[in-house]
């Protein structure tokens, strides 16, 4: 008989091992003879500083201390710098104000910032900027929350100018240009390399960007404003995104009109009064991700007839190399975890990739080697010594039988510690670790936080659930009404799967996840004594709250996972974890951040009040300083340990 695992086991990966020095990579540009990034700082708050790395890889801090380059557009945050010619502008995230900073070539240094905007504080939210050289002004999305004054208020986006004349800034808003406006949303501006031209996308509610989002292209005036808009493919049903001008005329972009985010073209020198598009890489796989946080690039053009894009199967990304005019490819980089940011310069193709044992790193390729041997990123992030091969689990992506005849998938890591192994006849505890979204993705990029408990003895298990990205629109959308229900559906059986297979013992079986995650983690425990114990970071317990109490973004995101609110009321109160609570037997432990405007914190208080006097194991941990997603490395280690203090007194 196969027993449990009766201790955790002794590992040299501690909490502070991954938030003390873990840096995080974002946001890359390619600018004079080099790079602009974003570098997350531990020491300062994990903050984001904008850093410049020329070709030899020597890199040099811009933004200063006290500056944290972020913006709040959306809660979730836009790409929040550009640069051309000495200058960058920048989103500073406590004050959101856009900044500007000079580089001196004469000294080899940056000016101090400069106030660009004087938008009233953070009621004012910008991001996504672009130069219009011809003009001399910066192209922005603006997120306004000036005029919310009542519950059924909304910020309101607009695309806005603003003129780069040095003795009239900071510029108020009063003083910008309106674009564009009527769109619920909008993002992703680029303009022509002439500036006879404009693009970016837009969306109304209740669509998410990944569902269905026009893309709009416009001539725009020697004096500034635009004219001639139209819709590129009309009002079909996908979700485009990224537009980019490759020439003037010439339009490219992602679209999931194929069933995957593929790229597409159109050609604006068409008399046609109709814009359409056409397939330019046709791919049974995904080229991108979902749009959760805007400016995102996942693919680069090389030349006149070559491009560099992204792909993912199976968890698995792929640099690829497509010559449209061959219609051939070739693979620039395999086996990677995660793959974003893919820049071009003149001279030199920048991407940020991480494979299953390093971070995120910036790999740099001279366009006349793109495919030579890969060699090591020129910029990557320490990995402490305690993360040696001998201990770190490696990921294998499973597929498992769910109902409707449908499949669900995962990664599963199993327990690894190479000074320790389980007993013969022994089964590991189980994590199953749940994604947010609900349509994000498990990664097979080195996560320390699944190596800090397989070292213990524990198999993780990342679920992708019905719903989850990286498998084409089809899989997306059959969580379309059934959030609540598929999804835990294929929980349970992600469970049942791993049991049956030996890979997991049944009676140790705990499930941990953020936000939609979490919201996953309480519906589980409401609809199965298969789980032992359950953590919610953030989660959502209360879906009619949500849909009163959340930001912009999200606040019709609902209608597509439940259905159309107040119409569909009672399969909100039918599938909210906070009217099923006396169904919870397991213990849960709750953690919140108090500065939460997604998920409020009002909702994790009323889940543990109610939740402990059933069962006096549950326990909450709330930040004052914390919103949705924690930050600070203090935090972060508190609420790690946290969670493993609750494993070892719940799960052994």
């Amino acid at each position: 008989m196969k027993t449990a695992t009766p201790i955790l086991w002794d590992s040299p990966i501690n909490s502070e091992s991954i938030f003390e020095s873990k840096k995080t990579i974002s946001n890359l540009q390619a600018w004079k003879d080099g790079l602009l990034f974003l570098i997350t700082e531990p020491s300062e708050g994990n903050i984001n500083v904008l850093m410049y790395s020329d070709t030899n890889s020597v890199t040099k801090r811009v933004s200063p201390k006290g500056f944290n380059i972020r913006s709040k557009i959306h809660e979730y945050g836009g790409r929040p710098f550009t640069a051309d010619g000495d200058d960058i502008f920048y989103c500073n995230f406590n004050d959101q104000e856009i900044y500007s900073q000079s580089f001196l070539s004469a000294s080899n240094t940056f000016t101090s910032p400069v106030a660009v905007t004087d938008s009233h504080g953070d009621k004012v939210r910008y991001a996504d900027l672009s130069i219009d050289r011809k003009r001399n002004r910066l192209i922005a999305v603006r997120e306004d929350h000036r005029f919310i004054k009542t519950s059924v208020d909304e910020a309101k986006n607009s695309l806005i100018a603003l003129a780069l004349n040095t003795v009239e800034l900071p510029t108020g808003t009063e003083a910008q240009t309106t674009l564009f406006e009527g769109s619920d949303f909008l993002s992703s501006p680029n303009i022509s390399e002439d500036g006879e031209n404009l693009a970016f996308t837009a969306w109304q509610h209740p669509n998410m960007p990944w569902d269905n989002t026009e893309l709009i292209v416009a001539k725009i005036a020697d004096e500034g404003h635009l004219y001639d808009v139209q819709k590129v493919d009309g009002n079909g049903d996908s979700s485009k995104t990224q537009p980019f001008f490759v020439t003037s005329k010439k339009l490219f972009f992602l679209s999931d009109e194929s069933g995957y985010w593929n790229l597409r073209s159109c050609d604006l020198s068409s008399e046609q009064n109709d814009l359409k598009s056409e397939n330019v890489y046709q791919i049974e796989a995904d080229c991108c991700g979902p749009p959760w946080v805007t400016g995102k690039k996942n693919f680069a053009v090389i030349n006149s007839c070559e491009v560099a894009i992204s792909v993912v199967k199976s968890c698995q990304w792929k640099l690829h190399l497509v010559n449209l005019e061959q219609k051939t490819e070739k693979i620039i980089h395999a086996q990677l975890g995660s793959l974003d940011d893919i820049v071009s310069s003149e001279k030199h193709l920048f991407y940020l990739a991480a494979d299953e044992k390093n971070y995120a790193g910036i790999y740099c390729k001279s366009k006349k080697q793109l495919t030579t041997a890969i060699k090591a990123p020129s910029i990557q992030p320490k990995i402490p010594a305690c993360f040696n091969e001998a201990i770190i689990s490696e990921p294998k992506h499973l597929t498992f039988q769910t109902d409707s005849g449908d499949q669900a998938f995962g990664i599963y890591y199993g327990p690894k510690n190479n000074r320790l192994k389980l007993p013969l006849d022994t089964l590991p505890p189980l994590i199953i670790n749940v994604h947010g979204g609900p349509t994000g993705t498990a990664q097979a990029a080195f996560n320390p936080m699944h190596q800090f408990w397989t070292s213990r003895g524990f198999a993780v298990f990342d679920l992708n659930h019905r719903g989850s990205t990286g498998y084409g629109r089809a899989f997306r959308k059959k969580l379309y009404g059934q959030w609540g229900i598929a999804d835990v559906i294929d929980t349970i059986n992600a469970v049942e799967h791993l049991v049956k297979h030996d890979l997991a013992n049944a009676g140790q079986v705990a499930i941990r996840g953020g936000s939609a995650g979490g919201y996953l983690v309480l519906a589980c425990l409401a609809d199965s004594d298969l789980f032992s114990a359950g953590v919610s970071y953030y989660g959502i317990a209360d879906l009619e709250l949500l849909t009163k109490d959340t930001h912009k973004f999200e606040s019709r995101y609902l209608e597509r996972l439940i259905g159309p609110y107040p119409d569909k009321i009672e399969l909100y109160k039918d599938r909210s974890p906070i009217n099923k609570l006396q169904k919870i037997s397991a213990p849960v432990l709750i953690l919140q951040g108090k500065l939460d405007k997604i998920v409020p914190p009002n909702q994790a208080d009323m889940l543990y009040a109610k939740l402990v006097k059933r069962n006096s194991e549950t326990q909450i941990l709330c930040f004052d300083d914390e919103g949705h997603g924690f930050r600070k490395p203090a935090n972060q280690i508190k609420a790690l340990n946290s969670e493993l203090a609750f494993y070892e007194e719940n799960l052994f």
